[in-house]
């Protein structure tokens, strides 16, 4: 990726890394060797520019796929867990926790079986 100037360039950049690979394994640690930048540091200057832990962050741009996923043809006939699976989840847990913290819901496992 190359020497970033200041912080809007790291963040837009990183921004964009993770909405090109939310289906893979991304972590803080990944990140910071993928932009050259300790760990500590891009903690802090996400934090800052997005007011989000990185984590939480992550998850939401997941579970956005994953709902415009369960209206793709492509899709048709995917189960949730298979969806959420291949927008980069590694548990259903914080799946819903994604999907409640993002829409709202308390009838969570009602709204989430219209993926089914």
């Amino acid at each position: 990726s190359g020497y970033i100037r200041d912080d809007y360039d790291v963040v837009t950049k990183v921004v964009q890394y993770i909405y090109e690979h939310y289906s893979e394994p991304i972590t803080l640690e990944s990140l910071s060797k993928e932009f050259f930048i300790s760990p500590k540091a891009l903690s802090k200057k996400i934090r800052k520019r997005l007011n989000v832990d990185l984590r939480l962050f992550i998850n939401d741009i997941r579970v956005q796929k994953a709902v415009q996923f369960r209206d793709d043809p492509a899709y048709k006939g995917k189960s949730l867990n298979e969806i959420a699976l291949s927008c980069g989840f590694n548990n259903m847990g914080t799946f819903y926790r994604s999907y409640a913290r993002n829409f709202k819901s308390r009838e969570i496992a009602e709204e989430a079986s219209s993926f089914e």
